[in-house]
């Protein structure tokens, strides 16, 4: 098995976190999003990784090299980064999706290693890490049946404010190599062709689900706590959540040269 994290994105709502680098290489409580991610990684039995960059990704690749902790890494350049969304990206990983079995996930993510574990270990073609769904969230949502797959993917434009039974994705996700280069690679071309390159993956995802050619099993979060950073606000949450020393006071955004933040 191998770790597909895509970590093309701007990060633009993390404003001075970002403008130089790329969005995973955010410090939350001394570590970058990336090493933390890279650290948890390195625990299974992997591979390689391969990370698709964009902006920052000269930084990047400077600051981890060819591997890390004994892990190859393979890197595969979005540079139309700036237009595109990660339905492009991961487009663009296509060759090395369809390679191995592989986890999928999102660099801007800090959580406990067990979910790594717990995804790695399902057995279905096609498993995804779900989380009911919380006040502080937002992102794709998805519904269940009643043998726990996924009956649905709902962007969040169409969520239903008083449904119950929503839980969010986690964007971590376990693909087979046969369902990757059978059922997803196809699929993400044909909606890249279709719809542009501005897309969440999750729409393909749903078109997949929706007409029945795919079944992705649910992996259940459970007590493990885990968090997505979009904003400042959601690196001070996700710091005081994986607080290694309670009274380690937040980190501050980087200055630019006129010393204005």
């Amino acid at each position: 098995m191998q770790a597909l994290i895509l970590a093309a994105g701007m990060g633009a709502r993390l404003g001075a976190f970002t403008e130089g680098a790329a969005k995973c290489m955010v410090r939350l409580n001394g570590r970058t999003l990336i090493e933390r991610l890279l650290d948890d990684l390195a625990t299974l039995d992997l591979s390689r990784v391969v990370l698709v960059v964009g902006h920052g990704g000269a930084g990047l690749r400077a600051a981890l090299g060819d591997a890390y902790r004994g892990l190859p890494i393979v890197y595969v350049e979005n540079p139309a980064y700036r237009t595109t969304n990660n339905s492009y990206s991961l487009a663009l990983a296509v060759p090395q999706l369809c390679a191995d079995d592989t986890l999928l996930l999102e660099s801007d993510l800090v959580l406990d290693p067990t979910i790594l574990r717990r995804c790695a270990a399902a057995s279905h073609p096609a498993a995804a890490v779900l989380a009911p769904l919380a006040p502080w969230m937002q992102g794709t949502l998805a519904l269940l049946d009643a043998d726990g797959f996924i009956s649905r993917f709902v962007p969040w434009a169409e969520r239903a404010p008083a449904h119950a039974a929503y839980y969010k994705t986690v964007n971590v996700y376990r693909l087979s190599r046969a369902f990757s280069a059978g059922c997803l690679a196809p699929a993400l071309h044909a909606h890249l062709a279709a719809a542009g390159p501005h897309d969440y993956y999750e729409v393909v995802f749903g078109a997949l689900t929706a007409r029945g050619q795919a079944r992705m099993r649910a992996v259940p979060v459970g007590d493990c706590p885990w968090y997505e950073i979009d904003t400042p606000a959601d690196l001070r949450a996700a710091e005081a959540l994986f607080a290694e020393h309670p009274d380690e006071p937040s980190i501050a955004p980087p200055r630019s040269p006129s010393g204005r933040p």
